[in-house]
């Protein structure tokens, strides 16, 4: 039995991406304010920023961690991601009560 690995099938990631970006980016920013707050949880790479920007949100970033590879700690370690500095490193439940976001977002 063959499996089919959905990663690699006739560019899975990037029609999930476009598909996400065109439906719910677009459409969020249509019904917002001018310039609306939009937090991405668990951000990682950030692979949203650019799409989030360009449908004119002010983007911020979250993640547990800033991710830097280092090849003498355990785990997953891979030098070629690219991790910006994010907005917010924390767990998520300990971001202050006080932060207001018009849009929050977690495609994990």
């Amino acid at each position: 039995m063959q499996r089919w690995n959905l990663l690699k099938h006739e560019n899975f990631a990037e029609k999930t991406r476009s598909l996400f970006v065109n439906k719910t980016l677009k459409r969020w920013s249509l019904q917002a304010k001018t310039n609306p707050s939009l937090l991405d949880v668990g951000a990682g790479e950030s692979p949203f920023m650019k799409d989030a920007e360009d449908c004119g949100f002010i983007y911020y970033s979250h993640d547990f961690q800033q991710y830097t590879p280092n090849s003498l700690e355990s785990g997953m370690q891979n030098r070629k991601w690219e991790y910006r500095n994010h907005d917010y490193v924390c767990d998520i439940l300990d971001l202050p009560s006080s932060l207001k976001f018009d849009f929050i977002m977690c495609t994990e």
